[in-house]
């Protein structure tokens, strides 16, 4: 029997049409959130958090002597001599810039891969992992300026993860190892946050026990950051060496914030200025010389006047260029600068064993009520020997490598609003993961690659024609460390 053409579309045109309208009305299908759309900005603010690393026994004797209670800007100061006197170690100093209502991401990360599963290689050869997984370590800041019922909040919460250690769990690998491999990891995690005492531990759980009422704070507008009061340095949190077995010689961490909402202007900008072109700059500059530059500026005058002590210490040979990209952009349009390098690399490998079945069975077995049969082996594996012995890549992945820059221009009746987002990843070394036995020497085989991301996400009001500081990042090393002795700054000029 032949459907005439026309009754089939006809059929097809039904069934399009009638499903969304079951869709919608089938209380079981899950309705697809429709996001909000973000709230204007407001007001700007900058706020700097910085993470010092200071002996505790100097810092309880100083607090012995001078006790302290909201404002700590005399510990500030102090923690400040004693950098400069080497007593003490900046580790990590995160300065952003926002507007009211719009979320401020500041990162600085190593991608740490680590080995999830094992396979066995008989005597004599190291396990072969298998599968892996990534842990975000370094640090990562969020920051914003909240409104609500009459209130100006600044708020930030904090994260600092690190992996100190690594341990096999296999004898002849804790033989034969160098320092630096990695096996499973051994991680530190410091974490400051607030809640409002009236949100569940998990709003998406309907089954999630209630949390008491109580009053809530007004303050608590934002639900998971520190509130800050603005214009005074505060102590955000100490951590101690509490972990390690012999915490002998090791620092605590201070973390200090200071932050400053900027007025709004009433006079109201009658029309945008023509804007053709947007650059992004990143300089490398000294750390110390940031930071003691850092004490004696108002936060709010940080964005505008610190490109010219960059210049400063360009001359003083304490900064260099870290590149720039360029391009064309006009209000209302998104711009995208890549400048990428697309790098391939192993995430999977097979062991280079030799397997042979010694003995081969069945058993009954059930699968969905239903008897079956299931075959069973015994296996037999003998490592390769020598170069034969190598692990076999057999599953990639691609990591882009480089900068990359997004911005939306933007205006208001206070000025030009730029939206950006810019990260920056490289590929700092390749450590190992399993080795191989060729000629009595134990060589690397199995290695993953190092990445670190930096990360700034913002809006920002920016004045046309001359360059405003988006935000301070840390860098790392090839060893795994935060480099203590430089910081990245980003800086944005739009003309």
């Amino acid at each position: 029997m032949k459907i005439p053409i026309a009754c089939l579309s006809l059929a097809l045109l039904v069934l399009a049409t009638s499903a969304p309208a079951q869709e919608a009305s089938n209380p079981f299908i899950k309705k697809p959130e429709t996001a909000k759309p973000a709230a204007p900005p407001g007001p700007s603010f900058v706020s700097l958090l910085e993470n010092i690393l200071v002996p505790p026994d100097l810092l309880d004797d100083w607090l012995r002597e001078h006790p302290m209670k909201q404002d700590a800007t005399a510990l500030r100061a102090a923690v400040q001599d004693w950098v400069v006197e080497g007593k003490a170690k900046l580790d990590h100093t995160a300065l952003n810039l926002g507007t009211a209502g719009r979320q401020t991401t500041n990162e600085s990360i190593l991608e740490t891969i680590y080995p999830t599963e094992y396979a066995p290689s008989g005597t004599g050869a190291w396990p072969c992992p298998t599968a892996f997984d990534t842990r975000n370590c370094g640090h990562d800041v969020k920051t914003g300026l909240s409104q609500a019922n009459g209130i100006q909040s600044l708020w930030s919460e904090m994260e600092h993860v690190e992996m100190v250690s690594s341990k096999s769990y296999q004898a002849i690998i804790e033989r034969t190892r160098q320092p630096s491999d990695i096996f499973l990891p051994k991680f530190h995690l410091k974490r400051i946050n607030q809640r409002d005492p009236n949100e569940s531990d998990d709003p998406t759980d309907p089954f999630a026990k209630p949390a008491p009422k109580v009053i809530s704070n007004t303050y608590f507008n934002e639900p998971h950051g520190l509130v800050f009061m603005p214009d005074v340095v505060q102590l955000a949190g100490r951590f101690d060496p509490t972990f390690d077995a012999n915490p002998e010689g090791e620092l605590s961490r201070l973390v200090f914030y200071r932050g400053s909402i900027a007025t709004v202007s009433k006079d109201k900008t009658t029309a945008a200025p023509d804007i053709s072109r947007l650059s992004f700059r990143m300089v490398r500059v000294s750390l110390l010389a940031f930071s003691s530059w850092l004490q004696s500026h108002p936060p709010l005058s940080v964005p505008t006047q610190c490109w010219e002590a960059t210049e400063s210490w360009r001359k003083e040979g304490k900064a260099e260029s870290a590149g720039e990209l360029t391009t064309q952009a006009r209000p209302g349009t998104k711009s995208v600068l890549k400048n990428i390098e697309e790098y391939i690399y192993p995430t999977e490998w097979l062991p280079g064993n030799d397997t042979e079945v010694i003995e081969q069975w069945e058993e009954g077995k059930k699968k969905n009520d239903k008897d079956g049969v299931s075959t069973m082996k015994r296996m037999k594996i003998t490592p390769r020997s020598g170069i034969d012995g190598a692990g076999l890549a057999c599953a990639f992945d691609t990591r882009n490598l480089g900068n990359t820059f997004e911005a939306v221009l933007s205006s208001d009746e206070q000025g030009l609003v730029l939206g950006c987002n810019w990260e920056r990843v490289l590929h700092l070394g390749d450590p190992i993961y399993h080795r191989i036995k060729v000629n009595e020497e134990w060589i690397p085989n199995i290695t993953m690659p190092l990445f670190s991301a930096s990360r700034l996400v913002a809006t920002v009001r920016v004045q046309p024609g001359q360059w405003t500081l988006l935000g301070s990042v840390s860098e790392y090393l090839e060893t795994r460390k935060l480099d203590h002795e430089h910081c990245l700054l980003v800086f944005v000029k739009i003309e």
